[in-house]
């Protein structure tokens, strides 16, 4: 349960500056399934493990010079944070530093093929931080290849590369829809320190997304990406960034 509000500002140049704030309760309990290890008897000692509150404040300084803000085909958008988190059930407090930004670039004039650029790196600071509230990737919208929160450490660093091909367009119901695929590689690391092996051990997950567009605002898509535990499907609404 997160209960959250956010405020923002529109500065010159395409900036936004904001603020937000969320609270989080946390518990840890055994699953459905008895055949599944369950967390607390593996991982007894791991910082957060018997759940809590957490109070977070972030500031936010966003740049978009995007064409759309759901179908864009040429722009930039970027996000540079910093978050404060407030343990109160444990009376400590973190911080998380992060930088997200995209870009979106076609060359033809009928946007046929639109290609998109993703780079994002986080680190999280602080003693005693919950695991869930640490730097974490893997998913649908990070690496495909590797189910949701799959890796989690004090940082990670992530690229994303995606090549958005319109395949035809279907007449239905009185309405056109897009239909695309979109091959992809997604690289990422988690991280507990730039001088260990900062430079090794990426995983490394090639896919494709097959997406379906009515526009103005609908998106229907089907990742696949494959990582070096198998083949992993994904089924959602909006692009995965």
């Amino acid at each position: 349960m997160a209960p959250q509000f956010k405020l923002g500002y529109y500065l010159p140049h395409k900036l936004i500056l904001s603020y937000g704030e969320k609270l989080r309760w946390v518990t840890i309990s055994r699953g459905r399934s008895k055949n599944l290890p369950y967390l607390k008897e593996d991982f007894p000692n791991i910082a957060g493990i018997n759940g809590g509150t957490v109070w977070d404040r972030r500031l936010t300084l966003t740049y978009d010079s995007r064409d759309d803000e759901v179908f864009p085909s040429s722009g930039t958008f970027a996000n540079l944070y910093e978050e404060i988190g407030h343990n109160i059930s444990r009376g400590r407090t973190h911080t998380r530093t992060g930088l997200d930004a995209r870009t979106f670039f076609t060359l033809d004039d009928d946007k046929r093929f639109i290609t998109v650029l993703k780079g994002a790196i986080e680190v999280t600071g602080g003693k005693d931080i919950p695991f869930f509230e640490r730097s974490t990737i893997g998913g649908e919208n990070t690496l495909r290849g590797f189910g949701t929160y799959r890796y989690t450490d004090d940082g990670y660093i992530l690229v994303n590369i995606e090549e958005r091909i319109r395949l035809f367009r279907l007449h239905i119901f009185g309405v056109w829809s897009d239909w695309e695929a979109a091959p992809f590689v997604d690289i990422g690391r988690v991280y507990s320190s730039f001088s260990k092996g900062f430079f090794r051990h990426y995983q490394f997950n090639p896919g494709v997304g097959i997406r379906a567009i009515v526009q103005p605002n609908v998106v229907g898509r089907v990742d696949l990406g494959y990582g070096k535990e198998g083949l992993t499907a994904f089924v959602g609404l909006d692009f995965p960034f």
